[in-house]
Parts: structure tokens; sequence; C-alpha cells
């Protein structure tokens, strides 16, 4: 296989890198007590990338019947398509357990400087229990870097 001419055609990632370059996890630790309405949790990543997914998995189990919360994922105040997480006592009662968010289709782009963030709506604020917000993320810093140092550049 020859490399493409990069002068002359674009160079695609999908056919050069490996699926998954720049994709990695990152684990918030929550406390389900702290989870109350008008909070915001959340980070700033420092580069530039996307939400691909997040999920809760519960460490120390939730035992009280009948709590809930639910998480909104946003870049900044603009809320993602999908990315609705819902909090149980039924779905968190157990260490282990995981709970994931609905499928993340759009808005889910963020900048270096721009924080990703979960608004929380509650109705019945759990007692006990914690454990990890885990975010599929990609780099896209990452990808471009490699794309350039390969001689091309990045195709979406």
């Amino acid at each position: 296989m020859t490399a493409p001419n990069s002068q002359s055609s674009e160079l695609g990632l999908a056919a050069t890198l490996a699926a998954g370059i720049g994709m990695h996890d990152i684990a918030l630790f929550v406390n389900l007590a702290n989870l109350t309405n008008a909070i915001t949790v959340g980070l700033t990543p420092g580069f530039k990338g996307r939400l691909i997914s997040y999920a809760y998995t519960a460490l120390l189990p939730s035992s009280t019947a009948s709590k809930d919360a639910t998480l909104t994922a946003k870049v900044g105040t603009v809320a993602m398509t999908g990315g609705v997480l819902a909090l149980l006592t039924a779905g968190t009662d157990a260490a282990g357990e995981t709970t994931n968010a609905t499928a993340i289709t759009a808005l889910n782009s963020f900048t270096a400087i721009q924080a990703v963030n979960f608004t929380i709506a509650v109705s019945a604020v759990f007692v006990e229990g914690n454990g990890w917000l885990i975010l599929r993320v990609i780099n896209d810093d990452t990808i471009e870097a490699l794309a350039n140092a390969l001689g091309g550049y990045r195709t979406p």
C-alpha cells in the first residue's frame, strides 16, 4: 500500500489511524446525596473534543427507596441532543451496577475552554450512595495532531 499524496488529496483518518485514537474515559466522583435541584456538576476538559457517552457506576449502593435524580448533559449552557441520565434507587442499589445515559446524537462538541456540564433535576433526594460518573470523550486535538503529522488533515 502506498501513502496517499497529501499534496493533491485529503488524508482520510479512518483508513490510516486505528479506531479509538483520542478516545478515553474521564471519571467524576459523585455523592448521590449532593445531587439537588439547580446545581451543575462538570468539568472543563482542556482540549477540543466531543462527549460520546456517559454512565453512572455505583460504588457505595443507595438503599432508601424511591429516590431519583436526572442529569442532562450540556456544553456550557446548551443541552446536548440526548445525553439524559435517569438515576433511580433501583438502578443504584448494588455496587458495580451501571446506568447509561440516553444516546448523545448532536450538540456534543466542545472547545478547550468550554465546560461539559450536567444539570440536575431531583424529585426525591437520595439519602446515601456514591459512585463514578464515567464520561467517554474523544480528544479532537489528538486526532488533528496525528493527521497533521502524517501530512494530511482531519475529515469529520
